[in-house]
């Protein structure tokens, strides 16, 4: 049977994880929630406030941010109607507006955006980590929450390792970026069997504890291999203890990708300094 990550197609993080870029279903879900959210507000029974607040935040999108003609407004432009052309077009523009513009455009709604309350941004970021946006709304603004280098960090490590190292750092990736159901906590662990997978190979040790096994590497600084014995130990389940970070009631996106990232660099890292062992 193929590996994990070929019966899912998990082969880069860039191809799972949208950085610079947008998909549809990703677009999608947030045009819903602002349907539901501002346009609904039109709808039979909603209040004078409400179709007001509504109305000038769709008026100010439509002059100020995206630059379209005020003439082209008229009272029926925003009902909730895909027949009026206002809301096609508005929404042709959500669905097919380059990445960035559409981020542009969901940056400038949440810093304009007063209902919702304080659950408005967390409600976005929820969309945005469900469909694999490496973006979230921090305050009002955009901010990426993963970097070109990470992406290439775990890009590169997965490309030049060697078997069983690249199996549990796609199997990492894989349960990172899941759609459906992300499971963080055995990403972790993968991302950690990934450093052990290499400690090993490179040592020829397969019974000694990591810790021992670090102490063999040949040119390893003392200070990066006490980080890493700690590292492990912070994740792991050694002797049967649990430890910090897996013993957290909630193991987060964040924890699991700095754990990805952190544990690719490392086995990059020995490919390169003896390439000639793993």
């Amino acid at each position: 049977m193929p590996t994990f990550s070929k019966r899912y197609g998990y082969k880069q993080m860039s191809h799972v994880i949208q950085h610079e870029s947008a998909d549809q279903n990703l677009r999608l879900s947030v045009w819903n929630y602002f349907n539901n959210l501002v346009w609904c507000r039109w709808s039979k029974g909603a209040s004078a406030g409400n179709k007001t607040e509504s109305e000038w935040l769709m008026r100010f999108l439509w002059t100020e941010h995206l630059k379209w003609d005020a003439d082209d407004l008229k009272p029926s432009t925003f009902s909730l109607d895909d027949s009026q052309p206002g809301y096609t077009r508005l929404k042709k523009h959500v669905m097919e507006c380059e990445w960035f513009e559409f981020y542009d455009l969901l940056e400038f709604i949440c810093q304009k955006t007063t209902y919702g309350g304080a659950g408005h941004a967390d409600q976005i970021n929820k969309l945005l980590e469900r469909e694999g946006g490496a973006y979230r709304i921090l305050g009002k603004y955009v901010t990426p929450i993963i970097e070109t280098n990470e992406i290439k960090a775990v890009d590169e490590a997965v490309s030049i390792a060697a078997d069983p190292v690249r199996i549990h750092l796609e199997a990492a990736l894989g349960l990172l970026s899941d759609r459906t159901t992300p499971d963080f906590r055995n990403s972790i662990k993968e991302s950690i069997s990934a450093v052990e997978s290499v400690v090993r190979l490179n040592t020829g040790e397969s019974s000694v504890g990591i810790s021992n096994a670090l102490k063999k590497l040949p040119g390893l600084h003392p200070a990066l291999r006490e980080a890493l014995s700690k590292l492990y130990g912070f994740t792991s389940d050694s002797d049967g203890i649990r430890h910090a970070l897996m013993d957290e009631p909630t193991v987060t996106y964040e924890d699991a990708k700095f754990m990805l990232v952190v544990c690719s660099a490392f086995t990059s890292y020995l490919r390169t300094k003896m390439p000639l062992l793993v």
